[in-house]
């Protein structure tokens, strides 16, 4: 993978241990990217190396610091006397934990992504895909542990096959890599046909989607990846536990009780049960925070400092970016931890906006991608960072108009729906889906007008058109005043989970006339 002499030395360390009888330790990282990561290797591992005396760290998140290496983990290695740690999607940066592993006579190999000081010498080896022969910068830490795997395989003449890279494809898509890059795009195309999806929990995932040939970006973005973080961020040490025995392939059932019956279901199905309700849970959390927020910067400033102190820390991450993409800037959530404050940080849309924040020499850490990642900033540094990012960012403007692809009057036609559809696998956050102007659309609010739970459902003339998750509030507004009317609409195309067809929906709206 372009880092061959890390590659072998960690592959020499491996086997070593392995001949040793040494306990291998690996420690999950708390993201759907750290869980598909530890899956893979710890499965490789014990089933295709058939080696057994593996453990699983599955990284604390009741401190600030909660990715990589912690004083947690290194109480676990401590304890359970680890002699090779392995560190997939993290860790990089970690150098003083580094130090303090060789000094307890423990091996350490890093298998991550993120960005890391390549000057600093350490003891442990690091695989990681910035390095500067690898052309891939944008692959995920499972990615990146893959290729290790599949090194390991080659030096001991295995062939895997396909193994693992279903979790290679959610791994990036969940940790939002940029599918532009030819790499990741070809696990997606290859990997979204569900015929060469393998691991129980993902098939699981597809039936539960009723997806019976693909399985999408938006699918793993909307039905897998939120799930499974919301089991990771608001779940008990038991229900990760469950996730990540679920991910292993773990043939447990699970008893349950439903309307006075005793049932039971599979660990894969209880997991996924578990994910949708702990989902409801982080939503209301997370609309609980919002009442309680409290901001440490002004209307004026070009970014926004959120006092993070009244946040459930599982909602972190949700509230940045819902305040990022309302306010159009970068946003930091910081919470006071010792003698510092630290949080979570989304750039928005500022390119380079962790490099900006490390060249103002007033925070003492950031760590993760350029555009999201942790960051540890002393209080008594606030205000003059607060003015040397606004100088930084005086001129970035960013422009809330919304482009349009086509523009319609009246209707779109079917055949325009279809040729748009059959590129619908391509969508991502780096591939923007087209959105269509649909004009002066004629609608029977008394007659032609069908709400079913959350869903709009509109018809005009011959064609339908659907409006997705609409709340009451914005459904009442929508059909106000009731007769006959006329909109523009803004539309995305969508297709139909039970007939495969193309529909409308509608994204934003405007009355005619208005």
């Amino acid at each position: 993978y372009g880092i061959r002499l890390s590659g072998y030395l960690a592959y020499r360390e491996l086997i070593m241990a392995m001949k040793n009888n040494d306990l291998i330790g690996i420690v999950i990282d708390p993201d759907v990217d750290g869980y598909t990561s530890a899956a893979a290797l710890l499965m490789f591992i014990e089933d295709d190396l058939r080696y057994e005396n593996v453990v699983y760290i599955i990284q604390d998140q009741k401190h600030a610091k909660c990715h990589g290496l912690s004083s947690y983990v290194m109480k676990k290695v401590e304890d359970n006397n680890v002699k090779l740690l392995f560190t997939p999607d993290g860790a990089s940066n970690d150098f003083e934990y580094h130090k303090e592993l060789a000094k307890l006579g423990v091996k350490h190999i890093v298998l991550d992504h993120h960005l890391y000081d390549k000057t600093v010498e350490t003891p442990s080896i690091i695989i990681n895909n910035n390095c500067d022969t690898v052309s891939n910068k944008s692959g995920s830490g499972c990615l990146v542990t893959y290729k290790f795997i599949y090194y390991v395989a080659y030096k001991q003449k295995m062939n895997l096959k396909d193994k693992y890279c279903d979790l290679v494809y959610i791994s990036i898509v969940g940790d939002m890599m940029d599918m532009t890059s030819l790499e990741n795009r070809y696990f997606s195309n290859i990997y979204q046909n569900i015929e060469y999806i393998s691991n129980p929990l993902i098939q699981e995932f597809c039936k539960d989607l009723r997806r019976k040939n693909t399985l999408t970006i938006e699918n793993i973005s909307y039905g897998i990846s939120n799930r499974m973080n919301s089991i990771i961020r608001m779940g008990t040490d038991e229900d990760k536990d469950d996730l990540f025995n679920a991910l292993l392939g773990s043939e447990e059932v699970v008893e349950y009780t439903y309307r006075g019956q005793t049932k039971f279901r599979t660990l894969q199905q209880d997991v996924i049960r578990k994910g949708d309700n702990l989902k409801r849970k982080q939503k209301e959390a997370t609309k609980k925070s919002m009442e309680f927020i409290n901001y440490y910067t002004t209307e004026e400033d070009r970014l926004i400092i959120v006092d993070g102190k009244n946040i459930d820390k599982s909602c972190t991450g949700l509230i940045a970016n819902k305040l990022s993409n309302e306010f159009c800037k970068p946003v930091l959530i910081l919470k006071p931890y010792k003698d510092e404050l630290r949080g979570s940080v989304r750039g928005f849309k500022v390119e380079g906006f962790k490099t900006m924040c490390e060249e103002s020499q007033l925070i003492t850490f950031a760590e993760g991608h350029e555009l999201s990642f942790g960051l540890g900033l002393l209080e008594s540094n606030l205000q003059d960072f607060i003015t040397y990012m606004n100088e930084r960012l005086k001129d970035f403007t960013y422009d809330a108009r919304v482009p349009v692809d086509y523009a319609y009057d009246g209707f779109m036609p079917y055949g325009d729906m279809k040729e748009v559809a059959k590129l619908s696998a391509l969508w991502c956050k780096d591939i923007a889906k087209p959105l269509f102007l649909i004009r002066n659309v004629t609608v029977d609010l008394d007659n032609d007008v069908e709400k079913v739970k959350a869903n709009v459902k509109m018809k005009s003339g011959k064609s339908y058109y659907s409006k997705e998750f609409c709340p009451r509030d914005v459904f009442e507004e929508m059909v106000e005043g009731g007769g006959i009317q006329t909109y523009n609409f803004l539309c995305e195309i969508k297709i139909n989970d039970w007939n495969n067809k193309p529909y409308v929906n509608i994204i934003d709206y405007e009355k005619v006339g208005d």
